[in-house]
């Protein structure tokens, strides 16, 4: 090997090392310099917190409709799904049966009548010759006894033409409320059973019930909201809003009406009935939907980003900066989340500064330049 091939080696070794040297030095330098984070000041904030129950709507007031009556339908006078108000004619059934007993039982009720009428006149009659003694005594004590009959005769004939009666008016279905219809169970010439055959089923519109479950530990804070309801609906019209399916809200709000009797030893749970306006009939019975409700523990709280929260086996962390933009890995115990806040129930203080974007790339002790 040349003189010249040795010192051009050389040359490149060299070159090769002051690289190196060069690399290292700034690899100390970015490691000597303080990380830069997003920093956020913990302090107290008003927040409104919600919480959402799956919930279905209930009828007020809903009623299976039945004949009173045996008979064939011989009218209907609705469609299915009608509106209809308290008093309007529904269905018939054939009134002649009910019309004929009707009447005969009138012409039996004349014909008591009359028989006590023949019975007075004989009475009167033996009575003056019972104080001549013209006739048995047996034969005036027969007569008072068929004048007792006469009369019984009479009150048989007059229930009997009372209860026909009802009968025959019982014949026609009228609505017992307002409200809408569903879909008839008969037809035309069917017959139906008096008290078993179902010809229908009316349900109220307005207001409408709204059920949902609820844990047994909330029993305190919905029985103070029930024994203050009057003064809740005037202060805060927003304690309950209807969540629809397709995630709009219905257009009024909601008021606490009931706590159910007993607790589901099943679930834990008691049902809670709200009641909610529903003058467009947009809710119907059975539909279901979400109640929000306003949680008790909406007020001022402490409040830290929920991107500046770690997660890490089942504990949560913040990384607090010190006064030397020290980084301390802190504990917490976070409450609810809303619009993508978390309530710091403990661990942190206010003014307290807090690693807000950046907390994947810090650890505990690490000096921090912040914004």
């Amino acid at each position: 090997m040349t003189r010249s091939t040795y010192h051009y080696r050389n040359i490149a070794i060299c070159f090769i090392l002051g690289l190196f040297v060069a690399s290292c030095q700034s690899q100390k330098e970015q490691q000597d310099e303080p990380l830069k984070v997003v920093a956020y000041k913990v302090q107290k904030e008003y927040i409104k917190i919600r919480s959402e129950y799956p919930a279905r709507v209930v009828a007020l007031q809903e009623v299976v409709i039945r004949a009173d009556v045996s008979g064939f339908i011989t009218r209907i006078l609705i469609e299915d799904g009608d509106q209809v108000q308290k008093g309007d004619l529904l269905y018939e059934v054939d009134t002649r049966r009910y019309r004929a007993r009707s009447q005969e039982a009138a012409a039996r009720l004349r014909i008591a009548k009359e028989n006590k009428k023949r019975v007075e006149q004989d009475l009167a009659r033996y009575e003056k010759l019972q104080a001549e003694n013209a006739i048995p005594r047996q034969t005036y004590e027969n007569t008072l006894i068929e004048l007792e009959n006469a009369s019984a005769q009479i009150e048989a004939a007059e229930a009997e033409l009372e209860n026909l009666s009802v009968d025959l008016k019982y014949t026609k279905v009228y609505a017992p409320f307002d409200g809408t219809l569903g879909f008839s169970d008969v037809r035309l010439g069917d017959l139906v059973t008096a008290g078993s055959t179902a010809l229908n089923t009316i349900s109220s519109d307005d207001p409408m019930a709204v059920d949902l479950q609820v844990n047994e530990d909330q029993i305190p804070y919905y029985r103070d909201l029930l024994n203050q309801q009057n003064e809740a609906r005037q202060l805060n019209d927003s304690l309950f809003k209807v969540r629809l399916n397709d995630g709009s809200y219905h257009g009024y709000p909601a008021h606490l009406r009931r706590l159910d009797r007993a607790v589901d030893e099943n679930t834990g749970t008691i049902r809670v009935r709200l009641v909610v306006d529903n003058p467009e009939f947009y809710l119907r019975p059975g539909q279901s939907c979400r109640v929000s409700v306003k949680d008790e523990r909406s007020g001022k709280h402490l409040l830290v980003p929920e991107k500046a929260i770690k997660e890490d086996l089942g504990e949560y962390f913040v990384f607090v900066i010190g006064d030397d933009n020290k980084i301390e890995q802190r504990r917490i115990h976070k409450g609810a989340t809303a619009d993508g806040s978390v309530i710091i129930e403990k661990g942190l203080s206010e003014e307290e500064l807090i690693v807000k974007e950046g907390v994947g790339r810090v650890s505990d002790g690490d000096q921090v330049k912040f914004e």
